[in-house]
């Protein structure tokens, strides 16, 4: 039975029930005793929702319960750990849930932006942090009404990503590769123009997974979950031929003891090896940009990229592969 106490003029209902303790405090006794005899009965019926959840719990309490939450069900735990320590590190993670609104989704949008990031991985930071709102409303019981990361537009990608190296870049950063710490460095490169694959599924490839005869590696893991076989050229079984197998059939390990930060470590140095290159706005994964657009003048259908490449969809294709205008002018006089 809920208590009435009158303090200060006013009336204050105390309802303490199954564990839950909740007050207000009204003008009127009748509004206080309709209040705690609604939040009781609510109680009995199993539909009371504990808003104040949403007063003390903050959007970065709530980004670490769904780490917790998807840790366990996806294969780059530390990949979704770092992208969610960074959200927190913004003014935004220490926003109440209940307070939370579209102002602040936008203000963290345009620090991002301000910061020099990509739209893309502008895009990727709004999406995890829509992703947390919605697990944590759907599956977590905190009793959000809505998500205000889909009230914020997110800033639109560029359709394409234009930085294909000249044949002079392209033959200094492989020097630069071929000096730095990272002895597989210029290997790895070297695959990703062949191949079209991304960092993460060179990474992984072991002995195991290629067939010399028939000239084919095969990816179990990939980004979009599905496996694909693809084929290999002539100069991709040649540089892997002339890597050293690890005991475990890996091509490519890390010098510390786990392979958890191999991608970071390959990253970080390739950034080096471009900038020693005297290259500018150039990333690992744009050479399979390169590569893809390699294919696509040499006559590769779109069915034949997207099987290599791992194109679901050919919006996702368009935006890797860059024809250059020399070659349709090639094509208009062949034609012509």
């Amino acid at each position: 039975m809920a208590t009435m106490v009158k303090r200060n003029g006013k009336w204050q209902a105390q309802v303490r029930m199954k564990g839950i303790r909740r007050s207000r405090s009204f003008t009127k006794k009748q509004l206080a005793s309709q209040w705690a005899n609604k939040v009781e009965a609510e109680i009995i019926n199993g539909t009371y929702e504990d808003n104040s959840q949403l007063i003390t719990m903050s959007v970065r309490e709530l980004i670490d319960l769904y780490y917790d939450h998807a840790k366990n069900t996806t294969e780059h735990a530390k990949r979704l750990r770092d992208e969610c320590n960074k959200i927190n590190r913004y003014p935004i993670g220490s926003i109440r849930l209940g307070y939370l609104n579209g102002k602040h989704v936008a203000s963290f949008r345009d620090q991002l932006l301000s910061e020099g990031l990509v739209k893309s991985t502008v895009r990727k930071y709004m999406g995890l942090l829509q992703r947390a709102l919605d697990i944590g409303r759907k599956e977590l019981g905190i009793p959000m009404t809505h998500n205000p990361v889909m009230l914020v537009s997110k800033p639109r990608e560029d359709d394409t990503r234009d930085r294909i190296l000249e044949e002079h870049e392209w033959e200094r950063l492989l020097e630069s590769c071929d000096n730095s710490t990272v002895h597989f460095l210029k290997a790895l490169v070297l695959l990703a123009r062949e191949t079209m694959c991304r960092r993460s599924e060179l990474l992984r490839i072991t002995r195991y997974d290629i067939n010399f005869d028939r000239g084919t590696l095969h990816l179990p893991k990939t980004k979009n979950g599905s496996p694909r076989t693809i084929g290999l050229s002539p100069r991709a079984m040649e540089v892997l031929k002339s890597l050293p197998v690890t005991v475990d059939g890996s091509y490519f390990k890390s010098p510390f003891k786990s392979n958890d930060n191999l991608g970071n470590l390959v990253s970080k140095a390739f950034a080096r090896a471009v900038k020693q290159a005297g290259i500018k706005n150039f990333r690992l994964h744009d050479v399979r940009h390169m590569s893809a657009s390699d294919y696509a003048m040499k006559g590769w259908t779109v069915s034949e990229l997207s099987a290599q490449g791992g194109w679901k969809t050919l919006s996702q294709l368009k935006r890797y592969t860059q024809i250059k205008g020399e070659h349709l002018a090639q094509k208009m006089r062949q034609d012509g």
